[in-house]
């Protein structure tokens, strides 16, 4: 009888771990689509804010105004304009 207490609980105890790591893996995975998702967004944006950039500069706007309204570094800005005047 003892012996039959001791199989149950460690059946228990091993469905209960089992569930356990069932669970931590679909929180996982969860977790990881979530990050994914979050990471395409901000490259979208990035790639979006860079396209209005080049768009502006193309246009003739100066280089101060475009790191302005597009909240990019000044740097990023002029290394944009030269790789639009290295294409003309």
């Amino acid at each position: 009888m003892v012996y039959n207490l001791a199989n149950t609980i460690d059946e228990m105890t091993q469905k209960a771990l089992e569930k356990g790591i069932e669970k931590g893996i679909e929180k996982g995975i969860e977790k990881g689509i979530e990050k994914g998702i979050e990471k395409g967004i901000e490259k979208g944006i990035e790639k979006g804010v860079l396209k209005v950039a080049k768009s502006a500069l193309e246009k003739g706007a100066d280089l101060d105004f475009v790191a302005q309204i597009t909240d990019l570094d000044i740097e990023v800005v002029k290394k944009l304009k030269k790789e639009i005047e290295g294409t003309r």
